[in-house]
């Protein structure tokens, strides 16, 4: 059986951990390749990815399935945080 976002949300918001995990392992590979294609470098990419992923979830709340699939709302997430990342010059040292 094949669990998808429209199961797994829900979950999550209810604070599910385990939901949290599938959900991030559904779209982990998405969201790095993105990162990889802003950054360059695999380090910078999995920073990246970690980053998105946090802020996805402290922003879970914010989504609304009216607006489309869960999947558009991440990437849109994920291209604003590494342009954000991007424009402010990398993560500094």
């Amino acid at each position: 059986m094949t669990t998808t976002d429209v199961d797994l949300l829900p979950r999550c918001r209810g604070g599910d951990e385990a939901a949290w995990r599938e959900l991030v392992a559904l779209h982990t590979r998405k969201v790095f390749g993105l990162a990889y294609r802003f950054t360059g470098r695999v380090d910078e990419a999995e920073d990246l990815t970690q980053e998105v992923f946090v802020k996805v979830y402290q922003t879970l709340g914010r989504y609304r399935e009216s607006d489309g699939p869960f999947g558009g709302w991440l990437m849109a997430v994920a291209r604003n945080h590494a342009r954000q990342v991007r424009h402010l010059g990398g993560r500094g040292g």
